[in-house]
């Protein structure tokens, strides 16, 4: 019967947490929305494996680099799997690639993925950058702070 009590008590509080919880991140929530064009310069960094997803990250960060919604400093897409095909010379997404380099978007070929679709680095657009591996890179840009997506 004690323990019973207890356990009861014991979901109670943590019913009671939980809601004071959910109630204040809703309300601090707005607030933040309304800072972001007051914090310090965000990076960005976009893990991408396909056509689609390059699209989508390089729409994303021309709309980041406007400064609506955030001071931006950096953005970096990496590009792994089969996806690094299209970092080549002549590829569909040519324009889509320069247009992201333009904006001083740092485009990373993922070597390993290169390397298993015998992608060669001269067969690449100017401006496409080369890391060995782009889930480590990943993980160097989220130690560094950046905020980072995996799509």
């Amino acid at each position: 019967m004690k323990n019973s009590i207890k356990i009861f008590a014991i979901t109670i509080i943590q019913i009671l947490l939980f809601t004071f919880a959910e109630n204040a991140t809703a309300q601090t929530s707005k607030e933040s929305i309304k800072e972001i064009n007051t914090s310090s310069p965000q990076s960005f960094g976009m893990l991408v494996r396909t056509e689609e997803h390059i699209k989508a990250s390089v729409k994303t960060a021309s709309e980041l680099l406007k400064g609506d919604k955030f001071k931006t400093d950096h953005i970096e897409i990496i590009i792994c799997g089969e996806a690094v095909e299209l970092l080549k010379k002549g590829s569909p997404i040519e324009n889509v690639l320069k247009k992201a380099i333009d904006m001083k978007v740092r485009i990373v070929a993922c070597g390993m993925s290169m390397e298993k679709q015998n992608v060669s680095k001269e067969s690449l657009l100017p401006g496409v950058e080369i890391e060995s591996n782009g889930l480590i890179r990943i993980f160097e840009l989220q130690i560094q702070g950046y905020k980072t997506v995996e799509l």
